[in-house]
């Protein structure tokens, strides 16, 4: 169950981003949360927890998602248009008609997932995985993608 001050300050994307900034070592927990509808454009969601969060016709545009655990996330219908989910868990998501274009999904784990979205443009290099469930824990490690690489640093 999310954690209810997670859910009522992701809102407030620039307040949420300041806080992540000053607390990088907590995990945010969404999971279940009901965000549909919500505008988290360029929100940090970087490992956050969003397991069966309710993401449908939610603004996740050029939002920060990797390292997230989507999995049976329902995001059908939502703008993820130039988001980072590199290592993000999207198994067994409902994506069907998400706008995905423009995004990097290098090292995703896409198994099970509704597809039928906008893939245009989107990044896949890096092994998308569409194979073998992830752990609970997505990949570590920096992916070929340029600037944007996640960094397990934190």
């Amino acid at each position: 169950m999310a954690n209810p001050e997670h859910v009522a300050l992701v809102r407030k994307v620039e307040e949420w981003n300041s806080w992540r900034a000053e607390n990088p070592l907590i995990r945010p927990d969404l999971s279940e949360a009901d965000l549909r509808g919500a505008n988290l454009r360029g929100a940090n969601l970087f490992k956050a927890e969003l397991r069966e969060a309710q993401l449908r016709d939610a603004d996740l545009t050029v939002a920060n998602l990797s390292g997230a655990n989507l999995f049976r996330a329902e995001l059908r219908e939502a703008q993820l248009r130039g988001a980072k989910l590199i290592g993000a868990n999207l198994s067994a998501a409902g994506l069907h008609g998400a706008n995905l274009s423009s995004s990097w999904l290098a090292a995703a784990h896409l198994r099970s997932s509704g597809l039928g979205a906008n893939l245009s443009g989107a990044n896949l290099r890096g092994r998308a995985h569409w194979g073998k469930p992830p752990r609970d824990e997505p990949p570590r490690g920096r992916s070929n993608c340029g600037d944007n690489r996640v960094d397990d640093s934190r």
